[in-house]
C-alpha cells in the first residue's frame, strides 16, 4: 500500500513540473537505449523507490531528486535500479 505522502508528492505541482521538464531534457527510454533502439520516453521512474524512504521528509527528497529519475517507455520496467543507501 501506498502512503499518503507519497500519492500527495507524485500529484503535486512541482512533481508534475520536474516529470514534464526531464521528459523533455531527456526524450529517449533508458532501457530502449541500452538495447540499441530509439523509443521515446513516456515515463519517469525512481531508481531508488520513493516507498523505501524513512519518513516523510527523505520520501519527499528522493521523489523529486532528479539523480534518482530515469526516464522509461511505460512498462518496460527498470531492473538494473539498485537501491542505494542515503
Amino acid at each position: 500500500k501506498k502512503r499518503a505522502t507519497y500519492s500527495r508528492l507524485i500529484q503535486s505541482t512541482n512533481w508534475q513540473k520536474i516529470r514534464r521538464s526531464v521528459l523533455r531534457e531527456t526524450p529517449l527510454c533508458a532501457d530502449c537505449l541500452e538495447n540499441g533502439i530509439n523509443t521515446s520516453a513516456t515515463e519517469i521512474h525512481h531508481i531508488r523507490p520513493v516507498e523505501t524512504a524513512i519518513g516523510d521528509l527523505e520520501m519527499e527528497s528522493l521523489c523529486f531528486d532528479r539523480a534518482n529519475l530515469v526516464v522509461m517507455l511505460k512498462d518496460t520496467g527498470f531492473s538494473k535500479a539498485i537501491p542505494r543507501k542515503v
